[in-house]
């Protein structure tokens, strides 16, 4: 096997230490010194009580027994007793060394009493010595970057907290948010704003397992929100039909004219397949659709709109998917046709350009808050002049976005100590393959295939998505049901079906499953239909032996998936022009195919990795002809060797596996594309972290009171959960009414204590879910850092519960970023390897 490509690094924005800041360890020491003083009082008072028991009777003075009962009682709950109750009387009439154990204990219990109320001081004192130094780290430059474009509001808060030495701090909602962006952007490594920088590592033939480069030298790229250029772009069109009229015309590259009927994927919204009956002369509507190609709207005369308005011929808006810089080239379109835009448009827009330009190149902090105020202006200006409302998406509402990259080479890695680690990953690929949520849609697509149209048959894509789109039969429903958000996954729901194809899935994926739980590698397993490329995001843990051993974040797509977003990113970063795609050319076996499109959104920018993509309506490429492959010219049949459905370009004689190299998720994609992806292409994500069991959905699995544990899988070299709580936000310890900080402190101590919680945690959040519940599909289900020594990020923590039937998801934090080590920042490494048997080779 070839060596695998160059890992990617992708880093968090400010160093792990920073983190310190937040904590007030005095108190949380007290706190726990006052909880084992707590639970030594509570076990000597039941002590007391057993021993006070055979007392009670043999006491001397029958009138004394109630009192000493009330004593007993009083030991047992880790109460004071009332006067009456240890009064000299009560003492006298007790054994000597009984009654000294009662003083000593009633002494400890007034200390611990005592220490109660200095922890209040203590507490006190040392949270306002955290606001101070979480005042000074928050001034950053890097963490105000971050932070300006996770909310603007926010930044505002702190410009005005920083600019009144000696003022107290925000508001407490402010403050909390502050130390919950602050804990963020030191130990997440997904992107948000300028919080995470990713750069390059490289495979070494010699030194340490690991060896980490310069982490500090960044550098960032801006660019225009996609979703806000489309709008713009749209409005311009609407407001001057005389634009629109000068648009270049294509034929819909996603329509089938091969029968006796048309049918075209709609560009939408919504998409979906429509089915026209096909005119008499077909041959002579083909060669006028030709014919068209390349014509505008207005040369081609009035009686296109119609083919237009069916989708049978697409506008060539002139947002081009591989274009640099989306806005540059709009706005260079909109000069060619200067006399027809809007008076204004054209010279905002051009200003907004050199404000996104600038802004990367501020000298400060101060000058980044002007450039963005000035980009957030001349943007709105815009908008104004076209009449466009403010967005109402929350995609649409950030302005521009600004990404991270390191300037030089991130780590080394050595590729002797790596090479037992990659090929566990490999091999629990594999494993977590056959455990694929659309497995089960793949074989119940395959039944209705052959069902429908015979197993040897060959149909156009879009015949073959028409149908499964508005067929009625058992078969084709059960299809469709599978494909729904949450079916699939689980495999209880695989045994309900009539097909014993998927009760044998279910059986496989069983046994798979239960391998995994015991801490073992399946042998000798290879999925049905393996997937080409994965890429394995990993946090490397020290092993024995010098050689690393790894927690597994996700798998998702390989093909290229993140070198491509960086390869961009870089460049443009450093004006440098972005490199071209790899070439087209014959591959043996399937051969993979990128979805392709952008679909108004900035994490799907990219230079291609792949050789080929698909043509449809959402694509807007200058890919060469031969690298672009029509949906409406690809079929389907059944693989003879799995019998699964396959994609097939007669073109190019290849089985083609769709894949989405983008970085949004697929679930946006439009929804013919996406059952495209999910039956036939390689997954975009197999596996991520936060869904602790594999593959049911988890709440199936959360009591209704208390907390279950999940124990930590560990199989071979690599993590694949956490040691997991889960339970509901019912079980957790609320802040009463009128309770003080340092009595609600020791409550929720208490409560980590007998739970048995690390001091350090990632908590995730979710409303209840019923049976098709889909932990991939949430995006409001992130991990959110929680030091139980930090007052500012367990407040954030309890107010994140919401509701008692929440669904509360704690997970041991591993690698833990509060620990010291020799990497000053956490990050995360993704590995791309080959989906295939062979064993992996650095």
């Amino acid at each position: 096997m070839n060596t695998p490509p160059d890992p990617l690094v992708r880093v968090a924005g400010v160093p792990r230490s920073a983190l310190a800041v937040l904590r007030t360890p005095k108190s949380f020491a007290a706190a726990e010194h006052l909880l084992d003083a707590q639970e030594q009082i509570a076990e000597e008072g039941r002590s007391l009580a057993d021993a006070l028991h055979p007392v009670i009777g043999a006491l001397p003075d029958p009138r004394l027994k109630p009192r000493v009962v009330g004593l007993r009682r009083a030991v047992h709950r880790g109460r004071a007793p009332r006067p009456a109750e240890w009064d000299s009387a009560v003492r006298s009439a007790l054994p000597g060394p009984l009654a000294d154990r009662i003083r000593r204990w009633l002494d400890g219990r007034d200390l611990y009493e005592a220490q109660r109320e200095e922890l209040a001081a203590v507490l006190a004192a040392e949270t306002r010595e955290v606001h101070s130094a979480l005042r000074d780290t928050v001034a950053s430059a890097r963490f105000r970057q971050g932070l300006l474009h996770a909310s603007r509001e926010l930044d505002d808060v702190l410009e005005r907290w920083l600019a009144a030495p000696g003022s107290g701090p925000p508001a407490g909602k402010a403050l909390v948010s502050l130390a919950r962006y602050l804990a963020r952007a030191a130990v997440k490594t997904s992107p948000q704003g300028a919080f995470t920088a990713t750069g390059r590592g490289r495979w070494t033939d010699q030194g340490p397992w690991l060896r980490m480069g310069d982490l500090e030298q960044r550098t960032t790229h801006t660019e225009l929100n996609l979703a806000r250029l489309r709008r713009i772009a749209h409005a311009v069109l609407r407001a001057e039909p005389g634009l629109r009229d000068g648009l270049r015309l294509r034929p819909n590259p996603a329509l089938d004219t091969a029968s006796d009927a048309l049918r075209v994927l709609t560009p939408g919204p919504p998409s979906h397949v429509i089915c026209l009956p096909a005119p008499a002369r077909l041959p002579q509507l083909r060669d006028a659709i030709g014919q068209v190609d390349g014509m505008t709207a207005g040369s081609a005369g009035p009686a296109v709109r119609r083919f237009v308005a069916a989708g049978i011929l697409l506008e060539d808006v002139p947002l081009d998917d591989l274009d640099s810089c989306p806005l540059g080239a709009f706005t260079e379109w909109l000069t060619r046709h200067t006399r027809a835009v809007p008076a204004g448009t054209l010279d905002a827009l051009t200003g907004l350009r050199t404000a996104l330009l600038r802004h990367p190149h501020a000298a400060d902090h101060t000058e980044r808050r002007a450039l963005d105020g000035a980009v957030r202006a001349r943007l709105h200006t815009v908008e104004r002049s076209l009449g466009l409302p403010p967005p109402r998406e929350a995609f649409e509402r950030r302005p521009f976005h600004e990404d991270a990259v390191l300037t030089g080479p991130a780590a080394e890695l050595a590729r002797g100590p790596w090479a037992p680690l990659l090929s566990d990953l490999a091999a629990a690929g594999r494993a977590l393959a056959v455990l694929d949520r659309d497995l089960p849609a793949r074989y119940m697509a395959a039944a209705w295939f052959a069902e429908r149209y015979g197993s040897g048959a060959r149909v156009p894509l879009l015949t073959f998505l028409h149908g499964l789109q508005d067929e009625r039969s058992a078969t084709v429903e059960h299809v469709r049901s599978l494909l729904r958000p949450g079916s699939g996954a689980d495999d209880g729901l695989l045994r309900e079906r009539p097909s014993p194809v998927l009760h044998a899935l279910a059986d496989r994926r069983a046994e798979v499953l239960e391998t995994l739980l015991r801490g073992e590698l399946p042998a000798d397993l290879t999925s049905p239909r393996p997937p080409l490329s994965l890429a394995y995001y990993v946090q490397p843990l020290p092993g024995p032996g010098g050689r690393p051993r790894a927690v597994l974040n996700s798998v998702t797509v390989g093909h290229g998936h993140w070198r491509g977003r960086l390869d961009r990113i870089q460049a443009l970063a450093h004006g440098r022009a972005v490199p071209p795609g790899p070439g087209h050319g014959r591959a043996d076996g399937p051969l993979p195919v990128d979805l392709g499109g952008l679909y108004a959104s900035n994490t799907n920018l990219r230079r291609p990795t792949l050789p080929h993509a698909f043509d449809h309506p959402f694509v807007r490429s200058t890919r060469p002809a031969p690298e672009r492959i029509p949906l409406g010219a690809v079929t389907v049949h059944l693989d003879r060797a799995t019998g699964l459905p396959a994609l097939h370009a007669p073109r190019l004689g290849a089985d083609l596996v769709p894949v989405h190299l983008g970085l949004m998720s697929p679930l946006l994609l439009p929804p013919p594309l996406a059952v495209v992806l999910r039956l036939f292409g390689d997954p975009h994500t197999l596996f991520r972290t936060g869904h602790p069991l594999l593959p049911g959905p988890f709440t199936d699995d959360v009591p209704d009171r208390g907390f279950r544990q999940l124990s930590r899988i560990e199989v071979g070299r690599v993590v694949l959960r956490r040691t997991t709580w889960l339970g509901r936000a019912a079980a957790l310890p609320r802040r009463a009414p009128g309770e003080r900080d340092h009595e609600h402190l020791l409550r929720l101590l208490a409560w980590r204590r007998d739970l048995g919680l690390p001091y350090r945690c990632f908590v995730r959040t979710r409303r209840p879910g019923g049976p098709t519940s889909d932990a991939f599909a949430d995006k409001g289900y992130k991990p959110a850092y929680v030091d139980f020594a930090s007052p500012l990020l367990v407040t954030a923590f309890a107010r994140s519960l919401g509701g008692p039937d929440t669904v509360v998801h704690i997970e041991e934090a591993l690698p833990d970023p509060g620990v010291p080590g020799t990497d000053p920042y956490t990050s995360e490494f993704v590995v791309e390897l080959p989906g295939d048997p062979h064993e992996p080779r650095a």
